[in-house]
This record gives structure tokens, sequence and C-alpha cells, in this order.
């Protein structure tokens, strides 16, 4: 299956919003399986499909980010955070995960919010994100773990984009591997309770996978 932009443009546009969206509840779902202050602070962020940009702010003004960058395809999804009350630090770019409008080695972290679930080119979205990375620097992201049976329900029976598949955790490090990430984790985690923890309790895969440093950078 091939990405849909004529699908996820329709899906999304369905219900933009209508003011800014809070990001407090979002807290736990970084902190129960990642540490901010070694990926997040002080580091030039990425949001890659920064969505309402929720995550975008709370890294900002949060965990204290240097820079975020928030990329996001519909530009009306990121309208309100983009106001004139928004943090200084925090930029907002439309642009999409397989074309970055971002130089090579630009970022020390590139992030990823319930996204790559909807990315079927799953290869040339890595490779990108690979790209735009500083040797060393991480990915890091979140997505919905399809063991847990409450996830399989709502992919089987809710509403979603035509882009979205279950992305199995094998596929994934597949992937990451072949895109030239080293010392990948997936971690199974819950942004409402850290004790469920686990393929078929977890409702959450946190990634956290590394840019490869060059040997000549090593030497």
């Amino acid at each position: 299956m091939k990405y849909s932009y004529t699908g996820e443009r329709a899906y999304y546009e369905q219900a933009l919003p209508g003011a800014v969206k809070p990001y407090w509840h979002l807290h736990p779902y970084i902190t129960n399986w990642l540490d901010p202050e070694r990926h997040i602070r002080g580091k030039r962020i990425l949001d890659l499909g920064a969505g309402e940009c929720e995550y975008s702010r709370l890294f900002t003004e949060t965990f204290e980010a240097r820079s975020v960058i928030a990329c996001e395809l519909i530009h009306g999804r990121m309208k309100f955070a983009a106001g004139p009350d928004r943090n200084p630090r925090l930029l907002f770019v439309v642009g999409d995960c397989f074309r970055l409008p971002f130089r090579d080695g630009t970022f020390d972290t590139v992030w990823l919010g319930l996204v790559i679930h909807q990315l079927p080119d799953l290869a040339e979205a890595l490779q990108e994100i690979y790209r735009v990375l500083k040797p060393g620097g991480v990915y890091i992201g979140l997505e919905p773990n399809p063991f847990n049976i409450i996830v399989l329900k709502r992919y089987l029976w809710g509403d979603h984009s035509p882009n979205q598949y279950l992305l199995w955790p094998w596929r994934l490090r597949n992937a990451l591997q072949a895109a030239g990430f080293e010392g990948s984790r997936i971690s199974y985690c819950s942004g409402r309770s850290p004790c469920l923890r686990g393929p078929f309790v977890g409702t959450s895969l946190g990634i956290l996978a590394t840019k490869a440093v060059a040997h000549s950078a090593r030497s």
C-alpha cells in the first residue's frame, strides 16, 4: 500500500482544531519510558507529523528543548498553536515525511508521535528521518501497540486515516536496521500507568533508535 496524500488530508480536515490544545496530560507518555533530560532538554528537535503541536509545546515549554520545529502536512492543524503567544523557540513548517525541507544532519532528535503507523512507505520515511539527524542523533517515537486488545479493536472497527496499518515491532526493527540506525530499542509502555508494561498490557510502543556515527568521526 502506498501513502495517500488525498486520503490523509480528507480525514484530518474533517475536524480541524478550534483552539490551542492542552498538553499536560502527555507528560507521562514521555517520562514512563524515556529520559527527557538526555534526549530532549537542550536539543534541537524536529516534531514530525506534529498535528496540533501538543508534543512540540511540551518539549519546548516543559522539557526545555533548545528549539523545536513542528512539521505537519496539513497547515490548519497547526494554526492555533502557531499564534502570537507561541514560545519563540518553537517554529512551524508545512512539509511531509517523505520530502523533508531540511538539510542533512540538522537535528539532534526527531520525534514522531502516532505517525509511523500511518506511513505505509516505512523504509522511505525512515531514510528521511535518518538523513536529517546528526550523527549520533536519535529518533524517538510513540506508536500504538498492535498486541493490545483495545488498540487492535480500534484499528479493526474504529475510524482512522486510510493510511493506517498495524505496525508490528519486528517489521519496525528490521526497517530501522535497514535505514542505518543502531542500538534500536522498542518498549511496551502506557501513558496512564507506568505499571502497564509488556506486549499485551502496554498500549504503546516507545521507540528509541540512534543514527550511526561515521567511522571517521569516531577516530
